[in-house]
């Protein structure tokens, strides 16, 4: 590059430097979303104009931004989009200089969309892709005479009134699309600012619609039209504010170009907000909720437009017309009001209208949407009438469409006026990587699945526990009563189910429920952790533990009803977060309560038929000569192993003890649904084994979601782990593997234990997870069961694995579990003579435990 050139480029970085500088001045300064964009934006067009002139055959050249940067909506690391319109190609000096800008731009790391056509290849690329499109309908000039520019709108012009229902339609599409590949709501806990659900992409393609259709760019125009509210406009600019205020802050924050506001994000942009904490809620939660309510919000306005645009590209499908009642009109499938007054007149048509839709499997007009929503205030007097309550018991009761019905109450602002509980927890966020929901959408989701449960529907065809026992429950209402409250709880401080409870019961007094439907439904929400925690974290072969749930439960009903519960609950937490491992579980602790309830209670050979069932399933799906070599290894598993795994997974772990046979042996095995690696591993019992094997695994750098200890009947031991590498990925490299199964093999011919020294990088949420040392009195009566909750971390189970082995005591199992950022680590301990440990062992250890649970300080 030339003396010039290099000068150029210098230029070039002071202005950029200056400009960011500038952006970082006026973030701190508070300054509005748009200034913020603007601002930016218009700093970009002088440093390109000063570099442009820098060449001044680019006199011939039209450039124009497109696409974002053609809105003057720029946050610090956006893309730049740029078309350099030329009068034809191939001119050398023309072409030259437009490499020489491009090498500049490319030497200052921006990234850089661009394109070099006439207006005809221009067109030609518009008329064959709708992205480029899209583009340049936000197009504008930067540099040039604007004579290509002109011709170019003009015929874009033209094309677009001939194309509009195309247009329409595959901006439609690829909304649905992006939206469903986002996750399907607004209210995920690490959203994307830009492509998610109401996000600022949502916004776009309303006005992208709306210019296109109608013909108008200006929002006066669209307004005077009525196409658009002044109420929803003036939403819309503070939605836009808002947005574009916390992806320039997270482009500051991280000094690259992203969109996804990660848990660490919040926290920080909190602060650069101005958040602060008070009584109630801490300012990440304040900072979240006003994020969840503009997009929550521009979610609805985008469905809206959705369906008013839907209603004008297939008129046809709505032609025919028919009264229902006194106050709607259905249109095809679509409810639709008589007049504008229809709400105002009588409120409680506000709710009357979901249940309208709900029966006859219709759906809300766009023009609907919009009455109810602006109306929905209307409803407050009226909310806790008997008129109303009988509405509400009207939709849960119904035998179709209930979660899709509340999830539309929810959206349109009214579900929060029935039940000011849900209100409350409206865009209330679940700071843990566990949950990927807000409580309110993951509230509607567990409904939605035990929808989806009664009328087996997708993916539940390995729920068949659950499937059975959905139409045995005589009053499915009260289940979605109790799936509405099961959260509602949360952000009160103390236990959420307790709140819960009282919450329920209060709502269901109003409802006029009798009173045994008040019991159910307080107690399904008093209980509804149990189920999980027990089946995940007790000795279910310990007869002791199933008769004392058995009395938590009392009868039968109650099991069918809290069974279902767990499951809807534990499937609305998130993708993959149910597995089988977790179903069976669940459905032995439920066989095994079960019978307790009916007078069969497990005792010793109860439980040995309960294994002989579990043992012969998992032969039925080997044929005659493979049965003939695992049934003798099946016997050398304890009833606590065979009971734990579904016959599937069962018959995995019995073909590694036969192919081991009587040796040492080291499995790997990638388990790419549950997104980790499982290594088994079967050796001789010693003491500290455990510790050592964890001790390998940390320092190896290697993270354990969970582990599972078993005792064979040969005197070896199975140890199995769920691991992933430091970065959340599978094991899958082989040099990895082998490199593990080495330092294994190592540690299992007696090499020594290293003590473990791991750094580890704490984020914001490890930060927040308290400590807790519990003795679980109904975990097992024949062993001591210790609990430990901390912040999950590389080499956290190992050192809590060697201080129980330097304290000498017996580690019969152990079930250890992930859950986002918190690690739930659960010990089986004996002393060396078999006896369960005093309450002054018990004391010393958790607090030996506590201390090493701590995050380091440095």
């Amino acid at each position: 590059m030339s003396n010039i050139d290099i000068n150029i480029v210098k230029k070039t970085i002071a202005t950029l430097q200056q400009s960011r500088a500038n952006l970082q001045e006026r973030f701190k300064k508070k300054a509005t979303g748009q200034s913020l964009v603007q601002n930016l934006s218009a700093d970009i067009d002088v440093l390109l104009k000063e570099l442009f002139a820098e060449f001044p055959v680019l006199d011939q050249v039209d450039v124009i931004a497109v696409g974002g940067y053609g809105r003057a909506e720029l946050s610090p690391h956006s893309d730049w989009d740029l078309w350099f319109l030329v009068p034809k190609l191939g001119q050398k000096a023309m072409n030259e200089s437009i490499e020489k800008v491009l090498y500049v731009l490319w030497d200052l790391n921006i990234k850089l969309g661009y394109a070099v056509r006439t207006v005809d290849e221009s067109m030609t690329h518009i008329q064959e892709d709708w992205q480029s499109a899209t583009a340049a309908l936000d197009m504008r000039l930067l540099h040039g005479s604007a004579q290509q520019f002109d011709v170019l709108n003009h015929k874009l012009d033209r094309f677009f009134q001939k194309k509009k229902k195309l247009f329409v339609q595959a901006k439609l599409d690829e909304c649905l699309e992006r939206r469903q590949r986002m996750g399907a709501t607004a209210y995920m806990m690490e959203p994307n600012i830009k492509e998610g659900e109401g996000g600022l992409r949502d916004i776009h393609t309303i006005f992208w619609m709306m210019k296109v259709w109608y013909g108008k760019s200006c929002i006066e125009d669209l307004i005077h039209a009525g196409i658009l509210t002044e109420s929803e406009w003036l939403f819309l600019e503070r939605a836009q504010q808002f947005l574009w205020r916390c992806r320039c802050g997270l482009h500051l924050q991280i000094r690259r170009a992203s969109d996804q506001l990660y848990f660490d994000m919040q926290y920080l942009l909190s602060e650069e907000f101005s958040y602060q904490d008070n009584d109630t809620h801490r300012a990440v939660e304040q900072f979240m909720r006003d994020y969840f309510s503009y997009v929550g919000r521009v979610a609805h306005l985008t469905d809206m437009f959705i369906a008013h645009f839907k209603e004008l590209l297939y008129p046809q499908r709505f032609v025919l017309k028919r009264n229902v009642g006194d106050a709607y009109v259905q249109r095809g499938n679509l409810i639709d009001v008589t007049h504008d007054k229809v709400f105002s007149e009588k409120p409680l048509r506000l709710l009357e209208v979901f249940h309208i839709a709900q029966e006859g499997k219709r759906h809300l007009s766009s023009n609907v949407l919009r009455l109810v929503y602006d109306d929905r205030l209307l409803l407050k007097t009226y909310a806790q009438t008997s008129e109303a309550s009988q509405l509400l018991l009207k939709i849960l009761k119904h035998s179709r469409n209930v979660a899709w019905t509340l999830r539309k109450m929810h959206q349109c602002g009214v579900l929060g006026i029935m039940i000011p509980d849900f209100g409350r927890v409206e865009g209330l966020g679940q700071f843990s990587c566990y949950h990927v929901y807000s409580v309110d959408e993951h509230t509607i989701r567990a409904v939605a699945q035990a929808r989806n449960i009664r009328r087996a529907g997708p993916d539940t065809e390995k729920l068949t526990l659950s499937c059975k026992l959905m139409p045995m429950i005589k009053r499915p209402s009260l289940l979605y009563l109790a799936l509405l409250f099961h959260d509602l709880g949360k952000g009160l401080g103390g236990k959420h189910e307790e709140k819960g409870a009282v919450m329920a019961t209060n709502f269901c007094r109003q409802l006029g429920l009798n009173e045994d439907d008040i019991q159910l439904v307080s107690w399904l929400v008093l209980h509804h952790l149990d189920m999980a925690t027990i089946s995940q974290r007790c000795d279910l072969t310990d007869p002791e533990v199933i008769e004392n749930f058995a009395q938590v439960v009392g009868h039968v009903e109650r099991l069918q009803y809290l069974l279902l519960l767990t499951v809807t609950d534990i499937h609305a937490v998130g993708p993959n977060v149910w597995n089988d491992w977790k179903g069976a579980l669940l459905r032995d602790l439920y066989h095994a309560t079960e019978r307790h309830l009916l007078g069969q209670v497990d005792d010793s050979d109860t439980i040995k038929e309960r294994a002989q069932v579990r043992i012969e399933s998992t032969l039925a799906i080997v044929d005659v000569q493979e049965r003939a070599s695992i049934t003798p290894v099946l016997s050398l598993l304890s009833w606590r192993a065979i009971l734990h795994y579904p016959p599937k997974q069962l018959l995995k772990i019995a073909e590694l003890v036969a192919k081991s046979d009587g040796k040492t042996i080291i499995d790997f095995q990638e388990d790419v649904l549950r997104g980790d690696t499982r290594v088994m591993i079967i050796s001789q019992d010693r003491q500290g084994l455990f510790a050592d094997l964890t001790a390998v695994i940390a320092t190896s750098h290697i993270n354990v979601l969970a582990a599972q200890i078993y005792h064979l009947g040969d005197g070896r031991c199975l140890d199995i782990f769920h691991i992933q590498q430091a970065s959340g990925e599978l094991l899958s490299d082989l040099s990895t593997q082998t490199r593990l199964h080495r330092r294994i093999e190592a540690i299992l011919a007696g090499k020594k234990r290293k003590k473990i020294h791991l750094r580890y990088k704490k984020t914001v949420l490890m930060q927040k997870v308290y400590v807790t040392v519990e003795h679980l009195s109904m975990g097992s009566s024949q062993q001591s069961v210790l609990q430990v909750e901390a912040a999950d971390r590389i080499g956290l189970l190992a050192a809590l694995s060697a201080v129980i082995d330097d304290a000498g005591y017996d580690l019969c199992g152990a079930a250890i579990l992930s859950f986002g950022e918190k690690s739930i680590d659960v010990f089986f301990l004996r002393q060396m003579n078999g006896e369960s440990l005093t309450e002054v062992q018990i004391k010393a250890l958790s607090q030996q435990l506590y201390d090493v649970a701590q995050l380091s300080k440095d």
